[in-house]
């Protein structure tokens, strides 16, 4: 014969394993949104970084050529007045 305590530790045993699963698949929904996240920072980080890099390299060309204008402007200066 069970024992009449025996119903009640099923039903408390149900209860707990229902909160345990609940927890799990909250834990699992919040891992994968967390993925995601990661996932979309990631490709900003990668986007910023490309666009950075494009823009340096725009200005550092910009310097090059206004640094060619310059020396090209200080040599005719030369030429006209010796």
């Amino acid at each position: 014969m069970k024992s009449p305590k025996s119903p009640k530790t099923s039903l408390a045993a149900q209860a707990i394993l229902r909160r345990v699963e609940t927890e799990r698949d909250d834990a699992l929904q919040d891992l994968r949104r967390m993925s995601t996240e990661r996932d979309s920072l990631r490709e900003r980080l990668k986007i910023a970084t490309e666009t950075s890099l494009s823009d340096r390299a725009k200005l550092e060309q910009k310097i090059e050529d206004l640094d060619s204008a310059l020396h090209h402007v200080m040599n005719f200066d030369k030429t006209c007045f010796f």
